[in-house]
C-alpha cells in the first residue's frame, strides 16, 4: 500500500511494517521510518515535520501544526466516487 502525503513524502507498507518514505533528489523513495502501525507511522510524520519546521514562538508553530494536519488529513481521508450506472 502506499499512501502520498506530498511530493517528498508518503507511507508505505509491506508485509512487515508500515514505512515513512522520503524522495531523494534521483526521485527514488527511500524509506525514514518503520513502525508496526499506520497510526505509529503518521504520528510519526507529523512529530517530525513539526520539529523540522521553521516555525518560532507559540503562534507559529501552533499554525504550522494546523497545517500539518489538514495535509495529513486530506492525504488520509476516503475518497469515493459515485457513477451511475446506465444498463
Amino acid at each position: 500500500m502506499i499512501i502520498s502525503i506530498d511530493d517528498k513524502w508518503r507511507i508505505q507498507s509491506d508485509e512487515y511494517a508500515w514505512q515513512v518514505a522520503r524522495r531523494r533528489k534521483n526521485g527514488e523513495w527511500r524509506p525514514a521510518t518503520y513502525h508496526a502501525s499506520i497510526e505509529q507511522a503518521v504520528r510519526s510524520l507529523y512529530d517530525q515535520q513539526l520539529r523540522l519546521s521553521d516555525a518560532e514562538g507559540v503562534a507559529e508553530v501552533m499554525a504550522e501544526a494546523d497545517r500539518l494536519l489538514r495535509t495529513l488529513s486530506r492525504a488520509l481521508a476516503p475518497q469515493f466516487e459515485v457513477r451511475e450506472v446506465v444498463p
